[in-house]
């Protein structure tokens, strides 16, 4: 498995700052991204059980 030491989040301050977006908004549309380029490295089993689990940490964090 592959960690990141946040760069996902630095570059969602970047891109918000100059495109004048909310930061949650960018962070959401590159992670939607990330899971679809996952789709063509794993397969769809496994990038199924990661998008239920963003969706399940998105629907308990309302």
């Amino acid at each position: 498995m592959v960690k990141t030491s946040g760069g996902d989040d630095i570059l969602s301050l970047l891109i918000s700052e100059w495109k004048g977006t909310r930061v949650g908004t960018v962070f959401k549309l590159l992670d939607a991204e990330v899971r679809a380029i996952s789709l063509f490295c794993m397969p769809a089993k496994e990038t199924s059980y990661t998008v239920m689990a963003v969706v399940v940490a998105a629907v308990l964090s309302l």
